[in-house]
């Protein structure tokens, strides 16, 4: 079993664990060394849209990370931003207004001229515009105004301080900066799964529920990467995409499945960056639907979950228990909040105090891919034990998107992972991002916190309300968390450079050299 150590965030760097597998066993056909440069990746979800303003995670959010740039970007195995479109930025001692001096000449996809700051208010005015009905509009709605101060000037003036303003908004999905003329030109329809950036990849090939085909751009403003081709594979089956991973038919995966991973690691042709997540996977609650919306009745749900086990057992040890609404690694976490461990005599005593003696039934929406349908198992076990009835309603990636986005299930299945403390709590917590956006569990308790915890100006401040945060959601249990995943991503041994999955799997291929 792995030897995993959750790290502890000091100044922003999160310690993580790279494992490289090696001479332990043959693989079943080698894997050969690919000198044309072209990453061949798998992954078992299809993909849903790609553009900014809507994407909804996995896969697309990798692509995305490839294929536009931002004002600022994380760094390299770390959870600090640098400039990215921006050469330089200037913040207000108030903390309110944040100006930014753009790169010259940078140029976007397929010869739509250079972006420009007119790009960069256009990409965040069409997330703020209600007609858009952008998932990430309540996490940027502190933005008061963005002023075009010339061609390469970009002024935002927030409504009220926002320490967490760069890394939880700039640097992460809302913050990627699209190409207002390619827009324009291509409309909403065109651009989900053909948007146009400016980073280092540009898409030049889709075919649904088949494949993304990315090359390298020629253009981009630090350098044409190394890699020249990507080609990213729906593969339903992860065993399907291992077996092609050893026969050499792709170079590179995302791996979820323990299993997998580890038969994968006794084949000495390959190399694993494993990290530890700032992140969780959880279930979601309903909170307006009976009998749900009684916190004894939540709290009943809590006390039936046997989290040590399913990490034992299920991930065998790859991963550890999840209790609170900020992981492990990330700024202001606590694990000073109630935990709820099992205990099923309670659980029942709990449903009898809310007029349920006999137990009730509710059912579960998942995606099956990922974790969605093991935890959906585990769940109908574990509420069995305590008299209510869990039905599991399976559907393909677009109809669970589809149904979560309409608030239609009782409880819903999925994984989260942030770089930001504000990214968890104004997109999964704020009642500005009700359905169709993040907070699935329509929980609005919160608000005036999670407002608090931005405009604090100095860390303690903000470490205190972010702690008491997590004490309020722990007690009105909004959602179960299960755990905190390690990241796994599978590749060729002639590849280096893949960065640490410190939030989410970080697939920026731009950083990714091939052994000669």
């Amino acid at each position: 079993m792995m030897n995993l150590r959750r790290a502890t965030q000091v100044a922003g760097l999160i310690l993580a664990i790279v494992i490289f597998a090696g001479g332990a066993g043959t693989s079943l056909q080698a894997a050969p060394a690919r000198p044309e440069a072209v990453i061949i990746s798998a992954y078992p979800r299809d993909f849903r849209n790609i553009d900014p303003a809507h994407i909804p995670g996995s896969p697309d959010y990798q692509i995305a990370m490839n294929v536009f740039s931002t004002l600022v970007r994380y760094k390299v195995d770390s959870l600090d931003v640098e400039p990215d479109l921006a050469e330089r930025y200037r913040i207000s001692p108030n903390k309110r207004v944040f100006t930014f001096f753009l790169r010259k000449g940078v140029q976007c996809h397929k010869n739509f001229g250079e972006l420009t700051a007119r790009d960069v208010k256009f990409s965040f005015d069409r997330i703020l515009d209600p007609a858009t009905r952008s998932r990430y509009r309540a996490s940027i709605s502190q933005i008061q105004s963005i002023e075009v101060v010339d061609n390469y000037t970009v002024r935002f003036t927030l409504s009220s301080p926002a320490n967490s303003f760069l890394g939880s908004v700039l640097a992460f999905r809302p913050g990627f900066i699209v190409c207002q003329k390619a827009f324009e030109q291509l409309g909403a329809n065109g651009f989900q799964f053909t948007p146009v950036g400016s980073g280092p990849y540009q898409i030049v090939g889709y075919t649904p529920r088949q494949e993304i085909v990315l090359e390298a751009h020629a253009k981009y403003f630090r350098g044409a990467p190394a890699a020249k081709r990507i080609v990213w594979r729906v593969v339903p089956d992860e065993n399907v995409a291992a077996l092609a991973l050893q026969r050499g038919e792709i170079n590179h995966m995302i791996s979820r499945d323990v299993q997998v991973y580890k038969a994968l690691q006794r084949d000495s042709n390959l190399r694993f960056t494993a990290t530890p997540t700032t992140g969780w996977w959880e279930v979601m609650i309903n909170t307006r639907r009976r009998p749900l919306d009684d916190v004894r009745v939540r709290r009943a749900l809590a006390h039936a979950l046997d989290r040590e086990t399913f990490v034992r057992t299920v991930l065998e040890g790859v991963g550890q228990p999840a209790y609170s609404i900020i992981p492990p690694g990330l700024f202001g976490h606590t694990n000073d909040v109630e935990k709820y461990p099992r205990n099923v005599a309670r659980a029942r005593q709990l449903l009898t105090e809310a007029g349920f003696p006999n137990g009730f039934r509710i059912n579960v929406v998942y995606e099956p891919s990922d974790y969605g349908e093991t935890i959906s198992l585990a769940l109908q076990q574990w509420f069995r034990d305590i008299g209510v009835t869990l039905d599991l309603v399976k559907l393909e990636a677009g109809a669970w998107t589809a149904r979560r986005s309409a608030g239609d299930y009782d409880l819903t299945v999925s994984g989260t992972t942030r770089f930001e403390p504000d990214q968890f709590l104004s997109e999964q917590f704020h009642s500005a991002s009700f359905p169709p956006a993040g907070n699935l569990s329509y929980y609005d308790q919160i608000d005036n916190l999670i407002e608090a915890q931005r405009r604090a100006l100095n860390d303690r401040e903000r470490t205190t309300i972010i702690q008491q945060i997590q004490r309020k959601v722990a007690q009105d249990v909004p959602f179960l968390p299960i755990f905190n995943p390690v990241y796994v991503t599978a590749y060729h041994r002639s590849q280096t450079g893949h960065p640490l999955n410190t939030a989410h799997w970080m697939t920026r291929f731009e950083f990714v050299k091939f052994a000669p």
